[in-house]
Order: structure tokens, then C-alpha cells, then sequence
């Protein structure tokens, strides 16, 4: 089995959810033009995609650490989230609004205490933390500025998708070349 950190699971996990991302943000910026209910399926989609790779991610490292219930429960959030997203695409882009901000908030907030909760295991943290940091500000931007439009929201969760994506696969790369626990001396 590969190593990554048990906090965040394989460092191919990581990889693959930032790589999702990017690609995600980048067709959102590539066609600004589609309609609200392709980006709600697509949004959808993507978050049950990136739920499915953490909760993988966490029962893959089950045995590495004991808190990997936390990282569990956050994938399976975001699959949930996703799928109700999916199930009921005729929502108002607002409802769709407070829903990607909640969804954004309560991730960020899990990735900013990761490294607290796994503190001593990981070597650069703080990209966790700032992707975190990044999603935190995205969904209260999200709820204080919900009148914006459908096309300010595509290009927010476009750049958001990308700036996210970035910092996740840099992350994930800095876990796979990361010292192990018994190598740090």
C-alpha cells in the first residue's frame, strides 16, 4: 500500500481531486455561457466525484491513523451534498448559491483543522490550510453576494475550482515526497 499522510489519505487521492478540480474550473471558464441547470449537473457531479475520492482517500489510510472517521465523514458530506444537488437541478440559482457556499464553508473549515487534528504528521500543512482558507472565503463571498448573477457564479466557482484544484494537487505531491513518520528523526 502507498503511503501518503494518514490525515489526507494517499497522495494519489489528493492528486486526482485537485486534478478534478482544475478540470472542473476550467470548462466553467471555457463555456460561461451554458445554462444554470448544466452548471448545477456538472457542480453535482464534481462534488459527488470529489466526495467519493475522500471518503476512498480516508478508508484507504483507516488503518494509518485513528481519526480517519473525520476525513470520512467530509467525503461522505460532499456526496450527499452532490447528489441532492443532482436529484433536484430545477432549484433557484440562490438555493443553488447557499448551497455551494455551505458546501465550500464546511470543507474549508475541515481542511484548516486537519493539520491541528494531525498536527506532527505532515510536513507543509499550511497548502491544506490555505486551500482551506480559500474555500472558507469563497463560501461567505457566496452568501454575502447572492445577487450577483448565474454567469458571476460560474466564473467564481470556475477560478475557484482552479485555484483549489492547484493547491490540492501541489499538496498531494508534497505528501507522496513527504518524509514518513519513522523516517523523521
Amino acid at each position: 500500500m502507498e503511503m501518503g499522510s494518514a490525515a489526507y489519505g494517499p497522495w494519489w487521492s489528493l492528486v486526482l481531486r485537485g486534478i478534478v478540480l482544475v478540470g472542473f474550473g476550467v470548462i466553467a471558464l471555457a463555456w460561461p455561457d451554458i445554462t444554470l441547470a448544466v452548471m448545477i449537473a456538472l457542480f453535482g457531479v464534481f462534488v459527488v466525484i470529489d466526495g467519493i475520492l475522500a471518503s476512498v482517500g480516508a478508508v484507504a489510510n483507516r488503518q494509518a491513523h485513528e481519526h480517519w472517521g473525520l476525513s470520512l465523514l467530509g467525503g461522505l458530506a460532499g456526496i450527499g451534498i452532490g447528489l441532492l444537488i443532482i436529484a433536484w437541478p430545477e432549484i433557484t440559482a440562490l438555493a443553488l448559491l447557499y448551497v455551494i457556499g455551505a458546501w465550500a464553508f464546511v470543507i474549508g473549515v475541515f481542511a484548516v483543522f486537519a493539520p491541528i487534528t494531525y498536527r506532527g504528521e505532515l510536513q507543509h500543512s499550511w497548502l491544506y490550510v490555505l486551500g482551506g482558507l480559500v474555500s472558507i472565503a469563497i463560501g461567505i463571498a457566496l452568501f454575502a453576494y447572492p445577487v450577483e448573477g448565474a454567469l458571476a457564479l460560474v466564473w467564481l466557482i470556475g477560478i475557484y475550482a482552479i485555484v483549489l484544484g492547484i493547491i490540492v494537487t501541489v499538496f498531494g505531491f508534497r505528501v507522496r515526497t513527504a518524509p514518513r513518520p519513522a523516517e523523521i528523526t
